[in-house]
């Protein structure tokens, strides 16, 4: 399912609050995140990518088991 240039702009505008030194993750606000850095994508260990903001899971990436991220309702 892509998402809309505007709504991909409300998300970044809404999540900035969630900061690990300069980088912004999503994680923390994920209807798949399970919280001590694991996920329904990433059972095991969310990748430093992903964690660190280097990688937007709002694009696929290996391994993910097709599970991107999903903002919570």
């Amino acid at each position: 399912m892509a998402i809309s240039p505007e709504a991909e702009r409300n998300i970044d505008k809404e999540y900035t609050d969630f900061l690990i030194g300069d980088k912004m993750i999503l994680c923390s606000k994920c209807k798949h995140y399970l919280g001590l850095r694991k996920c329904k994508a990433f059972p095991k260990l969310i990748p430093r990518a992903i964690i660190t903001g280097k990688h937007d899971h709002r694009k696929p990436y290996p391994e993910d088991n097709g599970i991107l991220f999903k903002p919570k309702s």
